[in-house]
């Protein structure tokens, strides 16, 4: 299969739900955005829970099954299957492995009981499972999984929690990657998402994941950045990619330098940003006059979708931007955790903006030591859907990974991934246009205490 291939992504649709009742959580009920692969062959398997049912003689997985490569976004505001797709994605590729294939799972948190079960009984089937995940919160189910494993990563399973970034001693573990040597009649499969396996994920975050499906290249970069991980080691070469035409990889740590670390409320970034920030070469490489079929009335079209995007390097970021918007892209801003200079910055450039976060009260610190104030329910996606003029290219491009707009991002271990193609495109496009005309946002300088509306109410 060649690289290009290796990327395999479908018809894009909304798909309006009902449902007869919230889940356990209380989240309201809406609307789907699903991504059905038109390039793979085999029988679609039906959606599976997110909740994992414990039998004491699991059916043997099927060689037939494959799973759905491309792009899916999950809808917290949706019916079960509209919150969990990205979680039936990872459980899929799990209960269908078989005796010899490898899991590989490197994610900043893991709580979910369900999916510890699922990797346990691969386990019991004969399938390597080897997972790393940051050392911030260790989550009851995460040190289950560890008694389980075990430790020692020479060994073919093991659970390993880093001590920093896992390729420095400062930093996180930020990335959310889950692969499979095998799964079902797939090779290769890789699941990069902004999504951890949590249980407030589904239910309370809007998330994407990108499925690659039998691109061995691809796959032989990512398990050598998973070697490296393990070892939970410092390493000289903090910047892994692999690049095609449609599909760049960057797996990536960028040394911060001596910045004084501080505590900013529910996390802790770095007070300097240094030079040769990787986002704003990429933002540099924007030009707002493009060609017919392309952007809006000849201007490059750019829709933002950050979860967090404040403090010095935010500004930065911020201020390229505006720029863009002045040299006359078409720029709009879904918003979730910004400061004001940020949001100052944008609105003096007229860039309309809206908010994403609800539910603000008390809720555990990400590191799980502490209980803070803030949004319990928002856009968890980092994100950027560029149509129009790219380097030296006119192009429908979206820019996705682990990486926030803040600082702490030059010391975590990330992944950002800048996918080309109109269908990839489309996906988030239309996530965002969702969002921005439903009662999923508000206006900026609200913190709602309540939960998005239902949107079957709007």
């Amino acid at each position: 299969m060649t690289a290009a291939a290796g990327l395999l992504v479908g018809t894009v649709a909304w798909v309006p739900m009902q449902a007869n009742a919230a889940d356990s959580a209380g989240a309201p009920l809406g609307a789907v955005l699903t991504t059905v692969s038109s390039t793979l062959t085999g029988t679609p398997t039906a959606p599976q829970s997110p909740t994992a049912t414990s039998t004491p003689t699991p059916k043997p997985p099927k060689k037939r099954w494959m799973p759905d490569a491309g792009v899916v976004i999950n809808n917290p505001l949706g019916d079960h299957d509209a919150r969990a797709v990205i979680v039936q994605r990872i459980m899929g590729g799990i209960r269908h492995t078989h005796r010899g294939d490898t899991i590989r799972f490197a994610t900043y948190n893991l709580d979910r009981k369900d999916s510890v079960d699922a990797l346990i009984k691969a386990h019991k089937r004969g399938v390597n499972v080897q997972v790393v995940v940051n050392d911030n919160y260790m989550a009851p189910q995460s040190v289950r999984l560890q008694k389980y494993l075990g430790k020692n990563i020479h060994k073919g399973s093991f659970l390993r929690f880093c001590s920093g970034s896992c390729r420095a001693k400062r930093g996180n573990l930020h990335l959310k990657v889950y692969s499979f040597s095998g799964t079902g009649a797939a090779k290769n499969v890789i699941i990069s998402s902004s999504a951890n396996l949590t249980n407030a994920a589904p239910v309370a975050q809007w998330n994407d994941a990108v499925t690659i499906i039998g691109n061995t290249r691809l796959f032989k970069v990512w398990t050598k950045e998973f070697n490296q991980l393990k070892q939970d080691k410092p390493v000289n070469h903090r910047v892994i990619t692999y690049s095609t035409r449609k599909l760049n990889v960057a797996f990536h740590r960028i040394r911060a330098g001596s910045a004084d670390m501080v505590n900013h409320g529910r996390t802790t970034v770095a007070r300097k940003t240094t030079s040769g920030d990787p986002m704003l070469a990429r933002l540099n490489k924007i030009r707002c006059n493009t060609g017919p079929r392309f952007g809006v009335n000849g201007h490059t079209m750019i829709r933002l979708m950050e979860y967090a995007w404040f403090g010095a390097r935010g500004a930065t970021l911020a201020t390229k931007i505006a720029s863009l918007k002045r040299q006359g892209c078409d720029v709009m801003s879904i918003m979730s955790h910004s400061d004001k200079r940020v949001e100052s910055i944008l609105g003096a450039a007229g860039i309309p903006m809206k908010d994403i976060t609800w539910a603000y009260g008390e809720k555990l610190s990400t590191d799980g030591h502490s209980i803070v104030y803030g949004s319990r329910q928002y856009s968890h996606l980092k994100a950027i859907a560029i149509n129009g003029r790219y380097g030296k290219k006119n192009m429908k491009t979206v820019i996705t990974g682990s990486e926030n707009w803040s600082a702490i991002s030059f010391q975590n271990d990330e992944v950002t991934m800048q996918l080309v193609g109109g269908t990839v495109y489309n996906t988030y496009l239309h996530m965002f246009q969702h969002q921005w005309a439903t009662g999923a946002t508000h206006a900026l300088g609200i913190k709602p205490t309540a939960h998005a509306p239902m949107e079957s109410a709007q």
